[in-house]
């Protein structure tokens, strides 16, 4: 994505899950994905974070049968999510 919308290195010079021109970029092409697949307003996500880490049940953030753990998710990322979404 970063290629295709010629984000320039010197726009990010942090990391893309801090980068505003980046964040705007995939924030419009999720809506523009959202809208072709003729999903309703409130089926395309307004907001999301981009986790540094990985999934894995070692952070407590799968479980041993790779499923989401909802709650431990929620707990590690309150802060994001509720910035996210303000």
């Amino acid at each position: 994505l970063a290629q295709r919308i010629a984000l320039h290195p010197s726009q990010c010079p942090v990391e893309l899950e801090t980068c505003e021109p980046f964040l705007l970029a995939l924030r419009n092409e999720i809506m523009q994905i959202g809208i072709a697949s003729h999903l309703k307003n409130f089926e395309i996500p307004r907001g999301f974070v981009l986790a540094k880490e990985r999934f894995s049940p070692e952070n407590h953030l799968l479980t041993e049968s790779l499923k989401l753990r909802r709650f431990h998710i929620e707990q590690a990322y309150r802060d994001a999510i509720h910035q996210a979404y303000q």
